[in-house]
Formats: C-alpha cells, sequence, structure tokens
C-alpha cells in the first residue's frame, strides 16, 4: 500500500473511522476518495455514510465517514465456506 494508504489505515485504526474533512486537517489528504478505492482494491471491506459536521466557519456540511471492518474473503475462502456444510 502507499504511504498515504498506511496513514489512513492507522488512523482507522485508533479513531475507528475517518472523514474527508480529517483527512485534510489531519493527514493533509485532499483525496481520501482515491484513497479508499486503493485500499479496498487492496482487499480491505471499507464501509461509508455521510454524516453532518461543522466546518472551520460553524458551518453545517456533509462529509464521508468510512470504517474498515476487515479483510474480505476471497472466492476461494467463501467457497471452502459453502462446501463445509455440504
Amino acid at each position: 500500500m502507499t504511504p498515504q494508504a498506511e496513514r489512513v489505515m492507522e488512523y482507522m485504526r485508533y479513531n475507528g473511522s475517518i472523514t474527508s474533512l480529517e483527512a485534510i486537517n489531519e493527514l493533509g489528504i485532499t483525496r481520501l476518495s482515491a484513497v479508499i478505492f486503493n485500499i479496498k482494491e487492496a482487499g480491505w471491506d471499507i464501509r461509508d455514510k455521510f454524516i453532518k459536521v461543522k466546518n472551520r466557519f460553524d458551518e453545517e456540511c456533509r462529509v464521508k465517514q468510512y470504517w474498515c471492518v476487515g479483510r474480505k474473503k476471497s472466492w476461494w475462502e467463501k467457497f471452502k465456506e459453502k462446501m463445509k456444510g455440504i
């Protein structure tokens, strides 16, 4: 993974989630969605939702919040689990 992806993963491990606003302010990452895409491509299961936050002007805005639920299972792992019941 890229250094940015590693920083985002570490941030999510420590804080539980990350928003695009936190990525900009805390990590200097302006394209969090691109980093999240790369993390997903590396096999991690990342979930997201929109949340309302206040910006530095005390205005309400919506940002994406991301969190990691673990590694995605490969097709082979899913197949083996399915075959256990047969």
